[in-house]
């Protein structure tokens, strides 16, 4: 499997980030070809110490190929293009790879 964590700060205007990011931006990156878990979680609590994040964005592929298939695709272009209109402060991208261990 293939994992990408999608690490938002809050936005300059949270109201217009929420309204782009679930009308158009979500929408978009569900038609990703091959993309099999879409999560979003929003005002993420840290532990012992508050979070510096506001929202968090996960995605799984099979494997990294379908992940960079997906992302060359019409589709992950699309999101690509979109992601530039929300505006979030920062954009943090972490890929992982590995087994699920527990249920």
């Amino acid at each position: 499997m293939e994992r990408m964590l999608i690490l938002f700060s809050a936005p300059a205007d949270p109201e217009r980030f929420e309204k782009l990011y679930f009308e158009d931006h979500a929408p978009l990156v569900k038609k990703m070809p091959g993309l099999r878990h879409y999560v979003v979680a929003r005002n993420p609590r840290g532990v012992g110490a508050e979070s510096p994040y506001w929202m968090v964005v996960e995605l799984d592929w099979d494997d990294r190929d379908a992940m960079r298939a997906s992302w060359r695709s019409p589709e992950g272009e699309a999101v690509t293009t979109h992601a530039a209109q929300l505006d979030a402060e920062r954009t943090t991208l972490t890929f992982t790879a590995g087994d699920l261990l527990a249920g």
